[in-house]
């Protein structure tokens, strides 16, 4: 069943995505409400697997749109913070090239009606560090710039941790003889 508390959590941080941007860039402080919605968004997610988890009700649905949902808040942040000067294109090209090789490959997964992945810690701590970069660029703007980078290089390479992670554990789950 798609209309479930998890699911419309999960919908509801799909409709804060296209808020975003127009919030960071047309609002007076709008970089301050942006990250009040970044945040909501985060704990919607945290809720919404809570919830899922404690009542049963994990859904095929909700498998792809929860982590979609959170890539798509993550990336669309990224870009405003690239556009107002916070990151660096390079970063954030990094970033989005990682999310996108991470979505086809989900997306192929499904196409083959093979598992779907679900959460790991090393992804729950890359996304820590993902939005710990994001509030002290947007809380702190006048931080130095090689501190708001180093953190969002930092949060880049957990990420980039995490994907081994997953590699590691889906070809664990296709190949169970094979050595890693």
């Amino acid at each position: 069943m798609i209309f479930n508390l998890p699911n419309i959590l999960t919908i509801f941080r799909l409709l804060l995505v296209p808020a975003l941007p127009p919030v960071y860039f047309a609002v007076e402080n709008g970089r301050y409400v942006a990250l009040g919605i970044f945040l909501l968004a985060g704990f919607t997610d945290v809720l919404d697997g809570y919830i899922a988890r404690k009542r049963n009700i994990i859904t095929d649905f909700g498998k792809l749109a929860d982590p979609l949902a959170d890539k798509l808040i993550q990336i669309t942040l990224i870009i405003c913070l690239c556009v107002d000067g916070f990151v660096p294109l390079w970063l954030t090209l990094c970033f989005l090239v990682k999310e996108l090789v991470l979505v086809c490959g989900a997306c192929n997964l499904v196409r083959l009606n093979e598992v779907v992945v679900h959460s790991k810690w090393s992804g729950k701590i890359a996304t820590a560090a993902f939005y710990a970069a994001a509030c002290v660029s947007m809380l702190f703007p006048q931080s130095p710039q090689a501190l708001r980078i180093g953190l969002f290089v930092l949060a880049f390479l957990l990420t980039f941790l995490a994907f081994i992670d997953y590699y590691k554990w889906y070809r664990q789950i296709k190949h169970p003889s094979s050595k890693n």
